[in-house]
């Protein structure tokens, strides 16, 4: 295939289990494959792009790494890890010539949310949320995080208290 410039790493799934009814196989499916997977890729890549001193890598998380959320402390877990993750590489790689791009997604209108129980809300179009990450692409941004209503929320949501953010989202489901 020749050199990778630029990769984008998208594995996700979904599964929705209060923590109480979370059994292990599920956990580990979920962070094989939204975390493990993709990082597993990433460093594959890495070393090449960094002796040519070029290249980006986008990485999709989701705007659920930015706070635990009722029934879904696997996929939040392995969506915060991932960013994180990412965040970090881009540290060490900005100096090496290499960019490192996270995506937060809110709801997109794929495969992924047509079994998912609870409220969409601001779901998008498959074709705008990819407008979106190739415009951020573009630009060399280091997150690119939409709707703008939903990280809007999400953000107002990482500074409230922990016992405030609790009650919130008590008896909801996502």
């Amino acid at each position: 295939m020749g050199l990778i410039d630029n990769i984008i790493v998208n594995a996700g799934i979904g599964r929705n289990h209060p923590v109480h009814r979370l059994q292990w196989k599920d956990f580990d499916l979920l962070t094989r494959v939204n975390y493990t997977a993709t990082v597993a890729l990433m460093l594959e890549a890495i070393p090449d792009m960094v002796e040519r001193g070029s290249g980006q890598i986008v990485g999709i998380s989701s705007i659920a790494g930015f706070r635990g959320l009722p029934a879904s402390s696997a996929y939040c877990g392995s969506k915060a890890a991932l960013t994180h993750f990412m965040e970090s590489a881009r540290i060490d790689l900005r100096p090496k010539g290499v960019h490192v791009t996270v995506v937060s997604p809110g709801f997109v209108s794929t495969p992924m949310v047509e079994d998912h129980k609870g409220p969409l809300p601001f779901l998008m179009p498959v074709d705008k949320a990819a407008r979106i990450i190739v415009k951020g692409m573009e630009k060399k941004k280091r997150h690119i995080a939409f709707p703008w209503q939903l990280v809007l929320i999400a953000r107002f949501g990482r500074i409230l208290p922990a016992a405030w953010w609790d009650k919130l989202m008590s008896g909801r489901e996502m």
